[in-house]
């Protein structure tokens, strides 16, 4: 199990080439009698059997959704979300009446994702993450009032960011990576989102970083990250990583301890604020 942490939330640190490169969405342009169809197009996977599967989805949806409207009806669409694993994309048409769908387009699998799919389903969020009509927007998850109508709700990221499944967290959210240098220094964040920080630790001396106690934030995973994988020594010093979700406008501060849990002294000490806009 802390193999399998440590893996993931290294994902979260890694900074491989083109990792922050959106998803690449193109006009296809046709016609519906006298109405106008601008769909969305998929291109510039690396799986060409995955992005077909994905554009099947996208032109079966158009399909139903100008059916819909009505006769001559026309079609726009809006990019909502896009990160370089999954694109969330509004539909619009307009004929006899006024339509939207939302997809919600999965790169690594060629299908749409669900809610579920990102954030833990427990009692507090279960009428969210259980919602069948949304679209990911920057800041929030957003849905219609009523059936096709226009996905003119939100429900802030900030309401959820706690139960999001740390392994699937960074296909959604962008993570601030802070070190020890970004001790008593202002991190700005453009909405609730996630800081994972990275600091020495020797937990074979019974020391470890704790959090105090910080409103608008909270720990949502750690592991420990052994410098040589392949060392067999004990008592290695490595760093711990630890991932905070930070939710709710204003200034908010992460204060880290190190220390051993039954002490109430400590040897170091971590500061850094958050300022959610």
């Amino acid at each position: 199990m802390k193999i399998f942490l440590l893996s993931i939330i290294s994902l979260l640190l890694a900074f491989p080439c083109f990792a922050d490169q959106r998803t690449t969405v193109l006009d296809n342009v046709s016609s519906n009698g006298l109405g106008k169809i601008v769909s969305p197009y998929i291109d510039g996977s690396t799986d060409t059997t995955l992005e077909a599967s994905l554009n099947r989805v996208i032109d079966d949806e158009v399909a139903k959704l100008v059916k819909k409207a009505g006769k001559n009806a026309s079609l726009t669409y809006t990019v909502m979300l896009n990160r370089p694993s999954l694109v969330s994309i509004l539909l619009k048409a307009e004929g006899n009446k006024t339509v939207y769908k939302g997809l919600n387009l999965d790169i690594t699998t060629g299908k749409e994702f669900t809610l579920n799919d990102f954030f833990v389903n427990n009692d507090s969020v279960k009428d969210i993450v259980e919602m069948k009509n949304f679209v990911l927007g920057e800041k929030a998850i957003l849905h219609p009032s009523s059936s096709d109508g226009d996905y003119d709700n939100a429900i802030e990221y900030g309401k959820v960011l706690e139960n999001v499944r740390i392994g699937e967290a960074g296909r959604i959210f962008q993570v601030a990576r802070l070190t020890d240098k970004s001790a008593s220094k202002t991190l700005h964040l453009e909405g609730s989102g996630l800081v994972a920080i990275k600091l020495a630790s020797n937990p074979s001396t019974g020391f470890s970083w704790q959090i105090m106690p910080t409103s608008g934030v909270k720990e949502i995973g750690r592991s420990f990250n052994m410098p040589n994988m392949n060392d067999s020594r004990t008592g290695v010093p490595g760093e711990e990583i630890i991932v905070f979700a930070v939710s709710g406008e204003g200034l908010h501060s992460i204060n880290l301890q190190y220390k051993r849990a039954w002490e109430k002294s400590y040897a170091q000490s971590f500061m850094v604020n958050i300022k959610v806009d």
